[in-house]
């Protein structure tokens, strides 16, 4: 049965109809400052990015989409947003299956030929204090009437340092990337009889990096962080995952991805997520998911403690759980403190540092204390407000 939200429309009427009146404008680049419109979907009205038709809802600074379109996005700081339009902060530095799902592969007359299998995972990094979007990776196969084909494609880096890779004949979905699907042209593969076109190029205006297959409905578009603007950056950056319901899609490893199927096809909305953890919020249901998930830590430039934080949370019951949530993911939500912890560990990379403080967090709750030695370190490095409440929660004397 088909979601009810594969054919939502915008949520403010007042857009759709802003976008109607004005889908004549021409589809060049806009600048609404500081922010600069998606050239080809969006124009500046009123100081604001509005999303031109045929395209009726979204962020007309980050992406817009059709109506029968519904979409997953992972924002930098980061904040992600699932399929059913719900969003949370996600201070996650690791590794994460965003969605999964199996569309109908269809040829020029728009009849079913075929499946199209796609996995997409994301990885996050820090970057001085925050977490930014650093990458994904798109695992596709076509299965047809005496065809099979499967191809993986890995995009991920900062912005003029962006890496393009992939593995052809492999449905990848942990591992290294071949060097492979090096085609200059936009069609990194092509199958003119079944109609399959993987598209993948960038996009300069906006500095979007996509990968496209019409024939599944499905499309990938990533705006890397730039490292020296910061937040002056014209367009956000981040992730999107757009889905064509008129493909019917197939959720699928519906327990174990972040981008959460919709509701009314079986997934999870925030609500029904907190009921499987009881006790944590929305942010910390959303950690524990992802740390628990088995989600292999195979990206570029992985923290090795990445794959140690299932360990640590796996020792604590359910009462120790609740309370190292609580009092444990501030160190990786406050920007000042991750900054701070992460300049005050020169010798480590990436997010080792943070990630390894809240480790040390969690022990300190679920393998009967013994930590205070190392949160006094912190506090007298990084004095937080945060790690005082900490400290003074985990008995340990400032």
């Amino acid at each position: 049965m088909e979601s009810r939200v594969c054919f939502r429309m915008s949520g403010l009427l007042s857009l759709v109809i802003l976008s109607v009146c004005f889908g004549h404008v021409a589809a060049t680049f806009s600048v609404c400052k500081p922010r600069s419109c998606i050239s080809g979907k969006a124009t500046c009205l009123n100081k604001k990015c509005v999303c031109l038709v045929p395209h009726v809802w979204g962020d007309g600074t980050f992406m817009c989409y059709k109506q029968n379109q519904v979409a997953t996005e992972v924002k930098n700081d980061p904040r992600l947003t699932t399929f059913n339009n719900e969003s949370t902060n996600f201070p996650y530095p690791c590794r994460y299956l965003l969605t999964a799902v199996k569309q109908e592969l269809k040829n020029l007359l728009n009849i079913k030929t075929g499946t199209c299998t796609i996995q997409v995972h994301a990885f996050n990094k820090r970057h001085n204090g925050k977490i930014i979007v650093y990458g994904y990776e798109v695992a596709l196969k076509f299965e047809a009437l005496l065809f099979s084909k499967s191809l993986s494609i890995i995009t991920y880096g900062t912005h003029g340092k962006v890496t393009e890779g992939g593995t052809d004949n492999s449905y990848v979905t942990s591992g290294t990337y071949g060097n492979h699907l090096k085609s200059s042209a936009v069609a990194i593969f092509s199958d003119l009889i079944r109609n399959i076109y993987v598209k993948r190029y960038h996009l300069p205006l906006n500095n979007q990096y996509v990968v496209e297959v019409d024939a599944c409905g499905f499309r990938a578009t990533f705006v890397p962080y730039d490292t020296t603007l910061g937040l002056a950056q014209p367009n956000i950056p981040g992730l999107s995952v757009a889905i064509n319901c008129a493909h019917h899609p197939q959720w699928l490893l519906k327990e174990k991805v972040m981008g959460l199927a919709p509701a009314d096809a079986g997934g999870l909305t925030f609500a029904g997520l907190k009921t499987s953890y009881p006790g944590l919020d929305t942010v910390q249901a959303m950690l524990q998911r992802a740390i628990t998930s088995g989600t292999l830590q195979s990206q570029p430039d992985a923290s090795p403690k990445c794959s140690a934080l299932k360990t640590a949370v796996d020792t604590c019951d359910k009462m120790e759980l609740v309370k190292a949530y609580k009092l444990c993911t501030p160190i990786l939500e406050t920007s000042h403190l991750v900054k701070c912890i992460s300049n005050n560990n020169p010798s480590t990379s990436n997010s080792d540092a943070v990630l390894g403080v809240f480790i040390t967090c969690v022990n300190h709750f679920c393998n009967g204390g013994g930590q205070c030695q190392l949160f006094k370190s912190v506090y007298g490095n990084c004095n937080d407000p945060a790690l005082k409440k900490l400290i003074s929660a985990a008995a340990c004397t400032p």
